[in-house]
C-alpha cells in the first residue's frame, strides 16, 4: 500500500551550480553558500560540502519526526533536544555511498523511553521508505504496462507512419538535390538570402560575378539593389516592398567583382514559412549586358540620323523615338 501526500504544505526551491566545488543558494536568498570539496577527498577545503548540509538538514528533520511521535504519545519533548550527526561517503560495488550516525541527547528523559522513541521514528521511517519504494514499483509496473499497450496498439501504425514520413522526405531530399545541381550549373545567378536580405548560399555564376568566394558572401548583402549605378529612389521603393516580403523584378546597372559594367534582370522572391513568417529570399539574375548594350548602341544610331523616327508597338505606344523626332514634335503628346 502507497501513502501519497493529499496536500503539499511547503515546497523548498534551491540552485546549485558548479558541483561540489560551485555555489548553492535558496530561492529565498537566506542559504547562500560557496561549496568546497573536502581535503579528505582531494580537494582544497575551505567551503560548505555537501554531506556537512546533509547531516545538518537530516538531523534536524529527526528531531521534528521525534516530536511528532512524542506528541502523539502526549509526550513533551525537551527544548534543548540536540542530535549530533555524522554523514560519511566512500567507495561501494556500484560506486559511492554514503552513512549515518545520530548520536541523540534528550536532557531529562530515561535512556529506556529515550531509546524507545528513537525506534519508533525510525520505524516510522523504514515504513514510508517502504512506502515510498512500493509507490515506484507500483509506478514503474504502470509504466510497463502503458509501453506494452504503446507497443502494441501504437507502435506497429507508427513504424508505417515514420516509413510513409522517410519515403516522403527521401524524395523531397533528392528533388532539392537536383534542384541544388541545376542552381549550381546554371549561368544565372542564384543565391539564397535570410529574412535580412543576407547571403545564406550562392551558386558559382553569382560568385564569379561578384567576386570572392562563398565565406566572404555568407552573412552580408548582395549589394544589387545599390543606388550607385541605378536611381536612388527606385532602389529605395524597392528595398521598401522587400521589406514588406513582396517580390521584386527589376533590370539594374552594377559593376562584376573585375570592374565590367554589367546589366542584371533581377527577381527577387520571398520564401515563407510553415506558419507564412518571412523566412528569406531568393534571387535569380540573367546577365543581360548585351542586350541593353545593343539597345544603347540602336538609340546612338538613331539619334545621329537626321530625320524623326518613332518606334510603336502593335497598340500604337510609343516604345523609342530619336532625338530629331523628340524636336520636332511635342514629346509629351507623342507619348
Amino acid at each position: 500500500m502507497t501513502t501519497k501526500i493529499e496536500k503539499v504544505i511547503y515546497r523548498a526551491h534551491a540552485k546549485s551550480t558548479g558541483g561540489r566545488d560551485g555555489i548553492t543558494r535558496t530561492s529565498d536568498g537566506l542559504l547562500d553558500l560557496k561549496l568546497a570539496v573536502p581535503k579528505e577527498m582531494g580537494g582544497a577545503g575551505g567551503g560548505v560540502n555537501p554531506e556537512q548540509l546533509f547531516a545538518a538538514g537530516y538531523s534536524a528533520c529527526f528531531i521534528g519526526a521525534m516530536k511528532f511521535v512524542a506528541g502523539q504519545q502526549k509526550i513533551a519533548l525537551p527544548a534543548d533536544t540536540s542530535i549530533d550527526a555524522t554523514v560519511g561517503i566512500g567507495q561501494i560495488p556500484a560506486g559511492f555511498g554514503i552513512e549515518v550516525q545520530l548520536a541523540v541527547s534528550i536532557p531529562g528523559m530515561e535512556r529506556a523511553a529515550a531509546q524507545a522513541l528513537v525506534e519508533q521514528v525510525q520505524l516510522a521511517a523504514q515504513q514510508r521508505a517502504r512506502n515510498a519504494i512500493n509507490h515506484i514499483e507500483w509506478s514503474v509496473l504502470v509504466m510497463v504496462s502503458l509501453l506494452l499497450g504503446l507497443t502494441i496498439g501504437v507502435a506497429e501504425p507508427l513504424a508505417r507512419f515514420v516509413k510513409r514520413q522517410y519515403q516522403t522526405l527521401y524524395t523531397q531530399s533528392q528533388e532539392l538535390k537536383r534542384l541544388a545541381l541545376v542552381a549550381e550549373r546554371t549561368s544565372n545567378w542564384v543565391a539564397v538570402l535570410d529574412a535580412q536580405r543576407r547571403v545564406l548560399w550562392a551558386n558559382l555564376a553569382f560568385l564569379q560575378g561578384r567576386g570572392g568566394t562563398l565565406a566572404q558572401l555568407v552573412g552580408k548583402h548582395p549589394g544589387l539593389l545599390s543606388g550607385e549605378y541605378n536611381d536612388p529612389h527606385e532602389m529605395v521603393r524597392l528595398r521598401e516592398e522587400l521589406d514588406r516580403g513582396h517580390g521584386v523584378r527589376q533590370e539594374i546597372h552594377t559593376r562584376s567583382g573585375d570592374g565590367r559594367d554589367l546589366w542584371l534582370d533581377v527577381d527577387y522572391q520571398p520564401i515563407f514559412d510553415v506558419h507564412g513568417m518571412l523566412a528569406g529570399f531568393t534571387i535569380v539574375a540573367s546577365d543581360i549586358t548585351e542586350r541593353v548594350n545593343q539597345q544603347l548602341k540602336m538609340k546612338s544610331l538613331l539619334d545621329a540620323l537626321p530625320v524623326g523616327v518613332v518606334l510603336q508597338a502593335a497598340n500604337g505606344e510609343v516604345i523609342e523615338c530619336n532625338v530629331a523626332a523628340t524636336q520636332m514634335l511635342d514629346r509629351k503628346s507623342v507619348v
